[in-house]
């Protein structure tokens, strides 16, 4: 499972409590997203560790910290009962993987700034740009 089907199982584990008022019957469930995300935070602490690229230490180790924070609220939520504890596992599900999205566009400008160093700047023929005659 993946941070997106965590979030989308979060959501849904929320949505049946709220239409039910209790969290009877998503044991199971809550079991499964806390593995889940208790699996994801093992892989982004040791991609943390083996970054090899500085710039993607920090977003790896602030996603890291929200899915923390996200395992804390989950385990709560089926340790009490409370549902309410699912909003605050959901907020920072969306910010681990908010995080992670930001560790892909770095991840991206890396790459390209790389390909760039080796090939030089992209260039493109003399008046490309503005030869429209292929838009009408």
């Amino acid at each position: 499972m993946c941070i997106r089907d965590s979030i989308s199982a979060t959501w849904n584990i929320k949505q049946r409590a709220d239409l039910s008022g209790s969290l009877d019957g998503s044991k199971e469930d809550l079991d499964v997203v806390r593995q889940s995300q208790a699996d994801a935070l093992d892989q982004a602490k040791a991609a943390a560790a083996q970054a090899e690229d500085p710039s993607a230490v920090q977003p790896l180790l602030s996603a890291a910290g929200f899915m923390e924070t996200s395992l804390e609220h989950l385990t709560e939520a089926a340790e009490s009962a409370a549902a309410q504890e699912l909003t605050a596992a959901l907020g920072a599900e969306q910010s681990a993987y908010q995080e992670l999205l930001r560790l892909r566009d770095v991840s991206t400008r890396s790459r390209k700034a790389a390909a760039t160093r080796r090939t030089g700047p992209a260039t493109l023929p003399r008046n490309s740009i503005g030869n429209c005659s292929n838009w009408s």
